[in-house]
C-alpha cells in the first residue's frame, strides 16, 4: 500500500503497540499500484479491524483504478450500513450491481464501534461474511473478479477514484486470493483481540529487531525472542514481558525455566 498525502495513525487503544489509519479524503489515502495478481478469481479472502464512520462508507475495495460507482468493473466491497457491514461483490459480466445476484450479504446487530474484526471469504460454495471470529451472513452466490475491463488496485479508506470515504478507523488489513475457514478466521480474531486492549504490546522490546535466537517453552506456551536489547516474551501476538540483558547466541526454555547466553 502506497500513502498518499497524509493518513493519519493513532493507536488502537491507550498506550498499545498496534495502530490504526483514518483520516482518508481525495488526497489522504491508502492504495495500491495494479497488480495482475489481483485478479482472483472466484476464490479469495480479506479481513481487516474496523470502528467507526458512518453508513454508506467504503473501508475496504478492490476495483478497477478508474471505477466510478456505477461502473461494472469487477469488484469486492467491503461497506458499512447502520448494524454493521455489506460484503458486495460484481462479477465482471454484471451490468449493474443488482445483476443476478451481483448485490451484498450484510451483517446485523453488530454496529460500528467498538473495534469489529471484519471477514469476507468466497469459494466454490459461496460468499460468507465473519465478524469478531463467527459468520454472521452467507449465500451461494459465486462472481469471478477478473479485472477484464480495467486495472484492479486495492484501496483501503474508500473506493478508487476516492468516493464513499470511510471516516472510521481500519487495521491489519490482508487481502489473498485464497478463502479462509471458518477455523482460520476464529484463531484469526482470538490471537488479534488482545493487540487492541489497553497497553498491549506487539513489537520486540527495544530497538533492534535483529533476532539472535529463539525458544518456545511447550509448558507456559511462551515463545521467547532474544535481541541485543534483552528477551522478549510473546503469548500468542502480544509480548507479555521481557527482560533488558542483552541475547547473544541461544535461548533454552521449558516449564517455565529459562537458560539464555
Amino acid at each position: 500500500l502506497t500513502v498518499n498525502g497524509t493518513v493519519t495513525k493513532t493507536a488502537v487503544a491507550t498506550g498499545a503497540d498496534l495502530v490504526a489509519y483514518s483520516g482518508f479524503n481525495s488526497s489522504n489515502s491508502l492504495q495500491t499500484a495494479h497488480d495482475s495478481a489481483f485478479a482472483v478469481g472466484t476464490e479469495f479472502s480479506a479481513s481487516m479491524w474496523l470502528k467507526g464512520g458512518s453508513a454508506g462508507q467504503s473501508p475496504f475495495s478492490v476495483e478497477s483504478s478508474s471505477s466510478s460507482i456505477n461502473d461494472t468493473d469487477s469488484t469486492i466491497l467491503v461497506h458499512t450500513h447502520a448494524e454493521g457491514f455489506y460484503f458486495y461483490t460484481r462479477g465482471a459480466n454484471d451490468s449493474s450491481w443488482h445483476a443476478s445476484g451481483a448485490a451484498s450479504i450484510q451483517s446485523t446487530n453488530v454496529g460500528l464501534t467498538p473495534w469489529h474484526m471484519v471477514t469476507i471469504s468466497q469459494d466454490s460454495s459461496g460468499r460468507k461474511l465473519y465478524v469478531d471470529g463467527k459468520l454472521n451472513a452467507s449465500d451461494s452466490v459465486v462472481k469471478t473478479i477478473d479485472g477484464v475491463e480495467g486495472t484492479l488496485v486495492v484501496t483501503c479508506g474508500g473506493r478508487p477514484t476516492f468516493t464513499q470515504n470511510y471516516t472510521g478507523n481500519i487495521a491489519l488489513v490482508r487481502f489473498s486470493g485464497s478463502p479462509v475457514s471458518s477455523e482460520q478466521v476464529a484463531k484469526m480474531y482470538n490471537d488479534e483481540k488482545h493487540l487492541f486492549q489497553e497497553n498491549a504490546k506487539a513489537t520486540l522490546y527495544g530497538s533492534s529487531d535483529a533476532v539472535t535466537a529463539l525458544a518456545y517453552d511447550d509448558d507456559t506456551e511462551l515463545l521467547h525472542v532474544g535481541t541485543s536489547a534483552g528477551r522478549s516474551e510473546f503469548q500468542g501476538l502480544r509480548r507479555v514481558n521481557n527482560t533488558t540483558d542483552a541475547v547473544g547466541t541461544a535461548i533454552s526454555a521449558s516449564n517455565g525455566f529459562i537458560v539464555e547466553e
